[in-house]
């Protein structure tokens, strides 16, 4: 690795994650004069990235390229050749259909996923592909990263091309940990979508891709559209088991605990590739922690919350905002969930992810008794008497302060990486949140025993320990050993 100097390059391909490792990779540069950070996005996002960075040493740059043909709308791109304008006739023909009967729209589907029309998409997706590597390449060229950091290596966006690049180059890409990975999530979003399974819409491209490349098929489910999925695949930059981060073009892969290394390890991702270093938000949250009696006092003072009563923190879900449901039932599930909460005759503290528009949710403070947090999650949680969320890796935050946490398991979604936790109450009628609320924090003796196995299972004392951006700092500075993409052949 370069001893002059240590670019970094964070792939940038959502906003939520892509903030946090932005944060990471300019808190390295404070510590390193030689480390400069540079972040790569979409065009479309290049005004969001310039507000969010901290640092005015800190340069975003835009890879200013369309989108991919998409798979389910089929907007396309730009065409030229005249089969591409008679292919975008088509097209337009099958969007009206699938506003038409129900039987007609059987029959777009049907057309959607024929095979010739998946060939052309694949042919044209990898036209697109190729065109923002050569883009991809410009760029390194110009700044010359020693490391690249990406949230994963399994997403066609972006995100492919720089690995690809990256991987061609000889240039480490590491993927920090900043949430839960989990293929039981993946499948329930899938199905609660009702997204095309392999057999159906048939036809024989899907049949054979199927065969073809079985680590990208789940339970019938492709983990992307066979067309973009080829695409990729013919350029060699395929995650072989796309499920799970780290089966992709990554070099080292770090987990926030033991338990995820093996559950890492059970998918195929080489063990050489793995690093157990922590979330990179536990840092700021052991800051807090260390302090959370102060803390508590400004939270107080801030919200004017009662200090006589017990604090609920309360990650309000994002139902509409993730797809899981439409806007109407979000509203009332939110405005349900709220009154449980208010319910359990707690101080409720509610925390709104970073994918909302908050101005949206003004009407809480409104109607119920509770306070909307200005802060960020992992600046208040330490204070919380009991934690209350659906299925977000924030519980496991919780978990490490030895905060009570109840989950909302009423909506299909996955629970089953909480489920070794035995101080997490799974909950699945909403009905019932504010007893379950008011038994948790009850059960004190109780708690602190499970608190044991649940910190030995988050390898809390490995963790935990305001040392996180310490040993991302080693593991830039000292290198790491490339794993060949298992794809390719030696010497590729």
């Amino acid at each position: 690795m370069n001893n002059e100097r240590l670019p970094i390059l964070v792939v940038c391909n959502s906003r939520h994650h892509s903030k946090t490792q932005i944060h990471l990779a300019e808190s390295l540069a404070d510590r390193d004069s030689r480390i400069s950070v540079f972040v790569l996005c979409e065009a479309a996002d290049i005004d969001w990235f310039k507000k969010t960075v901290s640092s005015q040493n800190t340069q975003v740059l835009s890879i200013d390229q369309e989108a991919p043909v998409a798979e389910r709308n089929f907007s396309v791109v730009k065409e030229k050749s005249l089969s591409e304008k008679m292919f975008s006739l088509a097209l337009k023909l099958n969007q009206r259909l699938t506003r038409s009967s129900k039987f007609l729209q059987q029959f777009a589907r049907l057309v959607r996923e024929s095979s010739l029309i998946c060939l052309w998409r694949q042919r044209r997706n990898r036209k697109f592909f190729v065109g923002r590597m050569k883009k991809v390449d410009k760029i390194f060229s110009q700044i010359h990263p020693s490391v690249v950091f990406s949230f994963g290596d399994r997403h066609l966006d972006i995100e492919a091309a720089v690995l690809m690049v990256a991987h061609a180059q000889d240039i480490p890409v590491i993927c920090p940990y900043c949430t839960y990975h989990g293929v039981e999530g993946l499948l329930k979003i899938r199905q609660l979508q009702g997204e095309p399974k392999r057999w159906w819409p048939f036809s024989v491209y899907r049949t054979i891709v199927g065969w073809y490349l079985p680590g990208q098929v789940r339970q019938g489910y492709f983990y992307q559209p066979p067309s973009i999925t080829m695409a990729v695949h013919s350029l060699g930059g395929l995650s072989k088991n796309p499920w799970v981060f780290g089966n992709g073009l990554s070099d080292v892969v770090c987990v926030d605990n033991e338990f995820t290394e093996k559950r890492y390890l059970a998918e195929g991702v080489p063990s050489a590739k793995l690093r157990v270093v922590g979330d990179v938000s536990y840092d700021v949250i052991f800051e807090q922690f260390v302090r959370k009696e102060k803390l508590r006092q400004e939270i107080a003072q801030e919200y004017g919350l009662d200090a006589a009563k017990k604090t609920l923190i309360f990650a309000l879900p994002q139902f509409a905002e993730q797809g899981v449901m439409g806007w109407d039932q979000h509203w009332q599930e939110i405005r349900l969930l709220t009154q449980q909460a208010v319910d359990s005759g707690f101080n409720v503290l509610i925390s709104l992810h970073p994918r909302v528009n908050p101005q949206e949710y003004e009407f809480l403070e409104r109607d119920f008794a509770v306070h909307v947090s200005r802060r960020p999650m992992k600046e208040i949680l330490p204070v919380g008497d009991v934690f209350l969320a659906i299925n977000s890796s924030t519980v496991f935050w919780a978990v490490l302060c030895g905060i009570p946490s109840v989950i909302i398991d009423a909506y299909g979604l996955s629970s089953v990486p909480f489920e070794h936790l035995k101080t997490v109450r799974l909950v699945n009628d909403p009905h019932r949140l504010s007893s379950e609320i008011i038994r948790a924090v009850e059960e004190g003796l109780q708690h602190q025993e499970n608190l044991k196995e649940d910190w030995k299972n988050l390898s809390r004392e490995k963790v935990f320990d305001g040392k996180v951006t310490e040993r991302y700092y080693d593991i830039v500075t000292k290198g790491t050993s490339r794993v060949r993409n298992p794809w390719r052949s030696p010497g590729n």
